[in-house]
């Protein structure tokens, strides 16, 4: 940085036209020398020309250069210089004369042949038209006591007229007193009023400088003047007209003034036209030049107009036609237009290096000034350059320099000059965004220091102290009047964060608002540590202990900021203060406000995930509050519970508010239903309403079957205050009455009624005709099955179709609807009824679909164990045993808890219970055993036991003795062997014993031997005796010549048979055989033959045969 001590330089450089051409290319010095020569020559048409140039690039320079040619020659010529702008206020013919004559007289121009003094009073001189006015003025104390003297005479007659005789205030009796108010009150008043305006007025003589020093006397005397002053005051006013010259009249005076002149000619130039902000101001100069110069020469008179065509061109034309209007406009006036050519670039610089040497001489190295340069080239636009801005640019920088006195570097005050618009319209964010800069921005590479020079430059401090009044001022005021756009911008600022810190850690939160607050604070938090700004967050949460209440009745965006950035023992304290302000200020404020703060405070927590639990109390409404409070609740809150806002009212309250409701029990509670059911749903042990139910079910019995809108609004009420189960119904009478009067009427009522009209067919056979109709179709089956619910539960309807036999299509329809579709009521049914009606309902309602009513019936599983127990699950029947044989016992709770109950029970049956139940094969004990045993499900622990086998031997004993006869169930008897569901040590000694006895009678039926078979094949040991063998091939075998079951079912069994026999019988066994042979496999028949002594048989029977046949031959 350069020294500034030199006491000649910095210094400020002349911007007034020297009349010299420093610019190499000489553009000036030729225009000049041009209109010199067209002068001097007297060559032009009408001695009117244009110097055309933008605004300060030397037009006046020009016009000075020109000057010096005639002032350095021989010529007499005088010049003047006619500022249109500085006369822009008074822009006449009178002043352009008058100028002209004031400059010549001055300069000593004239030959003294006119009285020029006498001339300039004669055309400056105004006419005047005088007019006075009078006005008198009367003093307002000579009013008031006129007033009060003309009142009482008129009173006076009043009273001796028409008051006299009349008796106006008879309540008082004193005469002089009526007298006194009727006649002389009002006027008195006014008569002292005026008194004392008079002395006001005497007194007022004090305060005046003229007259206070006049005598009591001279005082008196002009208060007593009517009129105030010693005559009538008056108010003049005059009128003056100043006329303007005639164009006559200023050819005549302009004629006289060039035929006076000493010089051979006159030059007029007309300046700064093209600055004129009027365009009317434009163009009636504009008219006046042409009118007098162009239009007629003037010998001798040369008139020189330099303007900016761009600036002019503004106030000619508008629009498209702006360039066309401006150019016939100068081509009218102009015999000739020269326009100034702006510099080349070399020439710029050699004239900005000049002008700033000018200045500040050699403070500054040619590095300095070449950077000066180059940043005044980057940030000026060529186009737009001119001389005059580089002269007003360097003495601007020469006012910074003093200014500032080598503490700021001269580029910093250059670029501050520069970019000056863009700073100051917002020096804080400009300085933080260095937003300013734009190509020069290469040159200002440390920001820091850019940063602290253009602070100290815009606030005019120390460079030490300029961030400080940037940021910490502007820091502090932010907290008062928050701008987050400016906000944003600074917080770049390299400073930021220190004077941030310094102003929050000396500052008292308390004293600012807490939004302002909470907005800084939240748009600082991703420039600061995450620490950081948690402190500063925990400092204010700690400074609002004093705030007013209107802080805390609503829960505003200041406090769900300060939450998501606290402590939680700090967000506790702010939660509860909230809380606790809404409570104490809800009496001041509408229900609407509490709920709405309550309900957004913890709505808020919850989304956020907040660990925090505010202290809630319980605030109690009146039901009509309440009840608003529940229907807008119902409406908004979605994470906030009922409990958790802790809003009651007093229940015995809200039943009294609907049952004595003014305008009926049955309208205000149907108005709202909607938020009697939103309580009953969301908390149903507490909102009962078991009185208004109560009152409302009293009402059915008196409800007119024709008030249908009652009907509608009661069976709605009824079903919202039981809910989703069964409630007081309808007389079938009041039914009837309905559907006479209204039919079939497709609305919610009517489907009411026919729901209602079914909850009664147990007891009531269906006579009503559009009821009946009803019945036989399933049209409506859909809309019915909504609602059935409400009049009869699941299980009562099953029970009307089938113990009361109603087999209508829409009950049917109704049950398989219900049986998947709960339609979200709680359902009932007994559970033993099914099990005792499984059949029916399989065989009169399911059909096929028994297996869905099986998966319906799965919701009642937790009952079964109560309703089925071993004391009855023989007596509910055997189709529930056929439904075990139909799916097994895994795939239906119901199945497997009776498969579980019945085994339980068959354990536990003793030898004469089996003995009873053998003979009755169709009982539910031998069914069920023959389920069981036929799915595989049988525990052979009950058919093993010896109680079971004791009997068994009993029943088969008894049947083969012939005290039974042979059972039907045959594969059940035989099943049990197949399966090894007995117990084989004891079945060898009943076989046995059972053979014996059937060998003992004479001859045995078939069914017997078919029954037996099994057994003594399989188990009876003595049959391997050569007698029984014989026995048994006589009674057993041998009669089943027309039966291939034994020999196809038992060839081996036979085999051992016939081996144990003696031949007793082989031929007529042989011939049997032969005779069955071809029904029964040839494989068993060969088998037995051929495992037998009958091999023999058959090989003699075929050799003998072949022998025959031999002798035959």
């Amino acid at each position: 940085m350069s020294d500034l001590t030199n006491q000649e330089f910095p210094k400020f450089i002349s911007s007034t036209p020297t009349g010299d051409d420093i610019f190499e290319g000489q553009s000036q010095e030729k225009i000049s020398s041009t209109i010199f020569k067209l002068i001097k020559e007297k060559s032009l048409t009408n001695n009117v020309m244009g110097l055309e140039g933008k605004w300060g690039s030397g037009k006046s320079n020009v016009i000075e250069n020109l000057r010096g040619k005639f002032d350095n020659c021989d010529l007499n010529y005088d010049f003047f210089t006619y500022d249109a702008w500085g006369h822009q206020e008074d822009l006449t013919r009178k002043t352009f004369l008058e100028e002209l004559i004031f400059q010549l007289k001055i300069n000593d121009r004239f030959n003294e042949n006119i009285d020029w003094e006498e001339e300039l009073k004669k055309l400056l001189a105004k006419k005047s038209t005088k007019n006075t006015y009078k006005f008198p003025k009367i003093k307002f104390y000579w009013i008031l006591i006129t007033t009060s003297i003309l009142l009482f005479s008129f009173f006076d007659i009043v009273h001796e007229d028409f008051l006299s005789s009349m008796d106006i205030i008879k309540s008082y009796s004193n005469p002089k007193l009526k007298l006194f108010l009727v006649k002389y009150l009002f006027p008195a008043i006014l008569f002292v009023w005026g008194i004392v305006e008079l002395f006001k007025g005497y007194f007022e003589y004090d305060k005046d400088e003229k007259t206070k020093s006049l005598k009591w006397k001279e005082r008196l005397k002009r208060l007593f003047y009517v009129f105030s002053g010693n005559d009538i005051e008056t108010e003049e006013l005059e009128n003056i007209f100043e006329e303007e010259p005639s164009v006559r009249q200023f050819k005549v005076y302009f004629e006289k003034i060039i035929n006076d002149l000493k010089s051979e000619g006159l030059i007029i130039v007309f300046d700064n036209m093209d600055r004129l902000s009027h365009s009317t101001k434009v163009l009636s100069l504009w008219s006046s030049i042409y009118t007098f110069f162009s239009e007629e020469k003037k010998a001798n008179v040369w008139v020189i107009i330099p303007y900016d065509k761009e600036h002019l061109s503004g106030h000619f034309g508008e629009g498209n036609n702006e360039d066309i209007k401006t150019d016939n406009f100068i081509g009218k006036t102009f015999s000739t237009i020269f326009r100034i050519s702006p510099p080349v670039l070399s020439d710029w610089k050699r004239f900005f290096d000049l002008k700033f040497k000018e200045a500040f001489g050699s403070i500054y190295n040619d590095e300095e000034i070449e950077f000066i340069s180059s940043l005044y080239e980057i940030v000026f636009d060529l186009k737009n350059r001119r001389p005059r801005d580089i002269i007003t640019f360097v003495n601007n920088l020469v006012s910074l320099s003093l200014q500032h006195n080598s503490s700021v570097d001269i580029k910093y005050l250059a670029l501050f000059l520069l970019r000056k618009k863009e700073i100051l319209e917002n020096p804080l964010t400009a300085i933080s965004t260095k937003s300013f800069m734009q190509g020069e921005k290469y040159l200002f590479m440390d920001e820091k220091e850019l940063e602290q020079n253009i602070a100290s430059i815009v606030y005019n401090v120390d460079k030490e102290k300029a961030n400080e009044v940037l940021l910490r001022n502007s820091i502090e005021d932010m907290f008062i009047r928050p701008d987050l756009e400016v906000l944003k911008q600074i917080k770049d600022h390299s400073d930021f964060k220190t004077y941030l810190d310094n102003v929050i850690q000396k500052s008292d939160f308390s004293r600012f608002m807490c939004q302002n607050v909470s907005l800084i604070l939240e748009e600082v938090k991703d420039t600061l540590g995450q620490t950081t700004i948690r402190g500063y967050w925990e400092k204010f949460a700690n400074s609002i202990d004093n705030k007013t209440e209107s802080e805390f009745i609503t829960f505003k965006d200041w406090h769900k900021n300060t939450l998501l950035n606290v402590s939680k023992k700090t967000g506790l304290k702010l939660s509860n203060r909230i809380v606790q302000t809404s409570f104490e200020n809800y009496k001041q404020k509408k229900s609407t406000d509490y709920y709405v703060t309550i309900h957004d405070l913890l709505d808020f927590i919850k989304k956020k995930s907040l660990d925090i639990n505010p202290n809630v109390k319980n605030m109690e409404f009146s039901p009509t509050d309440f009840l608003s409070y529940i229907d807008d609740f119902s409406h908004f809150s979605k994470n906030v519970s009922l409990q958790e806002m802790n809003i009651s009212s007093d229940l015995k309250e809200l039943d009294d508010y609907f049952i004595h409701a003014e305008t009926g029990m049955i309208n205000v509670t149907h108005e709202w239903l909607h938020v009697i059911d939103y309580l009953i749903k969301k908390d149903k042990k507490v909102y009962k309403f078991n009185d208004l139910s109560r009152k409302i079910e009293e009402q059915i019995p008196l409800i007119a079957y024709n008030k249908k809108d009652d009907i509608d609004k009661i069976v709605e009420i009824l079903k919202v205050l039981n809910g989703k189960k069964e409630h007081k119904a309808f007389e079938t009478n009041f039914l009837n009455n309905y559907l006479n009067t209204y039919g079939n009427e497709d609305d919610g009522v009517y489907f009411n009624i026919i729901a209602n009209y079914i909850s009664l067919l147990g007891a009531t056979t269906p006579t009503n005709q559009y009821l009946l109709v009803e019945l036989n179709r399933i049209d409506n089956s859909d809309k019915i099955a909504e609602i059935i619910q409400y009049y009869i539960n699941y299980g009562d309807l099953l029970k009307i179709i089938i113990d009361s036999g109603r087999n209508y299509a829409l009950l049917k329809e109704l049950a398989k609807k219900l049986t998947t579709n709960s339609y979200g009521f709680t359902q009932t049914l007994s559970s033993l009824w099914v099990y005792e009606n499984i059949g029916r309902l399989q065989d009169n309602l399911f059909n096929k679909d028994i297996e869905i009513f099986l998966s319906s019936f799965e919701g009642w599983s937790q009952h079964f164990q109560k309703r089925i127990t071993d004391k009855n699950v023989f007596d509910i029947g055997t189709p529930i045993i056929d439904l075990v044989y139909d799916f097994g016992v895994e795939k239906f709770k119901s199945l497997k808890h009776y498969y579980e109950v019945a085994s339980n029970k068959l354990k536990t049956l003793d030898e004469d219970t089996w003995a009873a139940n053998f003979s009755e094969p169709d009982h539910s004990v031998m069914s069920a055993l023959d389920c069981f045993m036929t799915n595989g499900l049988l525990n052979t622990s009950i058919t093993k036991s010896p109680a079971f086998m004791s009997a068994y031997e009993k029943y088969l004993k008894n049947i083969s003795k012939r005290e039974i006869d042979v059972p039907a169930n045959k594969d059940f008897w035989n099943g049990l062997l197949e399966n090894d569901c007995l117990d084989n040590r004891k079945l060898k000694r009943i076989y046995n014993d059972i053979l014996d006895l059937l060998l003992d009678n004479s001859e045995l039926d078939i069914s017997e031997i078919m029954f037996f078979s099994y057994g003594l094949f399989n188990y009876a040991t003595n049959i391997s005796e050569t007698h029984k063998a014989d026995e048994f091939i006589r009674k057993i075998i041998l009669p089943m010549e027309d039966n291939n079951i034994l020999i196809e079912t038992f060839p081996n069994q036979i085999i051992k048979v016939i081996n144990s026999a003696s031949s007793q019988y082989h031929q007529e066994l042989y011939d049997l055989l032969i005779k069955i042979n071809d029904i029964v496999r040839s494989s068993s028949i060969n088998l037995i033959i051929s495992k037998t002594k009958l091999k023999e048989l058959k090989e003699s029977i075929i050799e003998k045969e072949s022998e025959n046949e031999i002798h035959e031959e």
